[in-house]
């Protein structure tokens, strides 16, 4: 009897927390892009070309990794995603300090693993290699 009771409270408090949830909606829409149902390649690459071209790069090249496919993270929830790809650009040391600094103001959850950098492309350009991963579920 008593582990009814408590089945029905709890599922009273879910109901109550669902109900108050309700009163959210703008904070839930800005969870949902920030962890989106899938990882919706398109739309993350023209974020990406747009917040290059913004900063002042020039994108090389952009391309899932080969080396890390889209694995499902197991041991911290099921459902949860990550996703990394390889994004070339160049342009001055400046232009790339304001293209990290958009990339870390952005909704999505985007986390840069790499940087890799080299300099001699002419005219103060410098070439930036990135690994960068990111969630979904």
């Amino acid at each position: 009897m008593a582990e009814i009771q408590g089945k029905e409270e709890y599922l009273l408090n879910l109901s109550r927390l669902s109900a108050e949830l309700k009163n959210y909606p703008s904070s839930l829409s800005k969870i949902d892009l920030a962890l989106p149902a899938e990882p919706n390649l398109p739309g993350l690459f023209d974020f990406l070309q747009k917040v290059t071209s913004q900063s002042g790069l020039i994108l090389v090249s952009l391309r899932p990794s080969a080396a890390f496919p889209a694995v499902v993270l197991e041991e911290r929830a099921p459902e949860f995603q990550e996703t990394r790809f390889n994004l070339e650009v160049s342009g001055s040391y400046p232009a790339f300090k304001d293209f990290l600094s958009l990339l870390e103001k952005s909704a999505r959850l985007i986390e840069v693993e790499a940087v890799s950098f080299s300099s001699g492309l002419g005219e103060g350009l410098i070439k930036f290699e990135l690994t960068i991963k990111v969630r979904s579920y």
